[in-house]
C-alpha cells in the first residue's frame, strides 16, 4: 500500500459519493499531497530536532510548500523516493541557512532575500504554473489565477520579512527567519524549472539503482 494507491482509492470513493467521477485525478493529487506532506513534516521535525536545525528547516518547509501547492513541480516516481529526496533537500538547505548566517551580514542576508523574490517572479513568468505538473496550459484561467496567487504570496512574504526586520530585536532570530524563508523560495523557484526537473529525475533514477522502491 503506497501513499498514491491509498490516495487514489480515497479519491475514487469521494468522487463516486459526490457523483463526480471526473474529479478523481484532482482528488487523488490533493489527498496524496496532504498525506505525503503530513508524513514529511513529522519526519522533518524529528530529523531537524536531532540535527539541531529545527527552526531553519521548518521555515524553509513552510515557505516552499505553499508555493509548491500553487505552482507544482517535479515528483519522484514513488512516494518513498520523493520523501527521501525532499528530506535530503531540506537538511541540505537547513545547513546552508546556518552557513550563510555565519558568513553574511544582516544587510546582505536581507538583500539575498529580496533577490529571492525577483528570481521567483522571473521563474514564474517563464515556467510556472504552465510548466508544472498541475497546469498544462499557462494561458488557461486556472493557471492565470494561480500565477496571481503566487505573486500575492511573494508580496505578502516581502512585507512579512520587512516587518520582521523592523520589529524583531533578536538579530540572530531575525536573520534566521529572513534567510531560511528566502531559501524556501529559491528552492521552489528551482523546482518549477527544467533544471529542477532534471535534478529530481536524476535523484529518482539514482535511488532506483539503489533498489529503493
Amino acid at each position: 500500500m503506497t501513499v498514491h494507491s491509498l490516495s487514489e482509492r480515497a479519491g475514487r470513493y469521494l468522487a463516486e459519493k459526490a457523483g463526480k467521477p471526473e474529479q478523481i485525478p484532482v482528488l487523488t493529487y490533493g489527498l496524496e499531497l496532504i498525506i505525503g506532506e503530513t508524513v514529511k513534516l513529522i519526519l522533518l521535525v524529528l530529523i531537524a530536532h536531532v540535527l539541531n536545525l529545527l527552526l531553519p528547516m521548518l521555515l524553509i518547509f513552510c515557505t516552499s510548500i505553499p508555493l509548491r501547492v500553487l505552482t507544482g513541480g517535479q515528483h519522484c516516481s514513488s512516494s518513498l523516493r520523493c520523501l527521501i529526496v525532499s528530506l535530503a533537500a531540506y537538511v541540505g538547505l537547513g545547513y546552508l541557512a546556518v552557513y550563510l548566517l555565519s558568513i553574511m551580514s544582516p544587510v546582505n542576508l536581507l538583500i539575498t532575500a529580496f533577490l529571492a523574490s525577483i528570481v521567483m517572479a522571473i521563474t514564474l513568468d517563464k515556467f510556472g504554473p504552465g510548466y508544472s505538473v498541475n497546469y498544462s496550459n499557462s494561458s488557461s484561467k486556472p493557471a492565470k489565477a494561480v500565477t496571481k496567487l503566487s505573486f500575492l504570496f511573494l508580496a505578502t512574504w516581502l512585507i512579512a520579512i520587512l516587518g520582521v526586520n523592523i520589529t524583531v530585536d533578536n538579530q540572530t532570530l531575525c536573520s534566521t527567519i529572513i534567510i531560511s524563508t528566502a531559501l524556501g523560495i529559491y528552492w521552489q523557484a528551482l523546482m518549477i524549472t527544467p533544471w529542477g526537473h532534471k535534478i529530481i529525475n536524476a535523484a529518482d533514477k539514482g535511488l532506483c539503482l539503489l533498489k529503493i522502491r
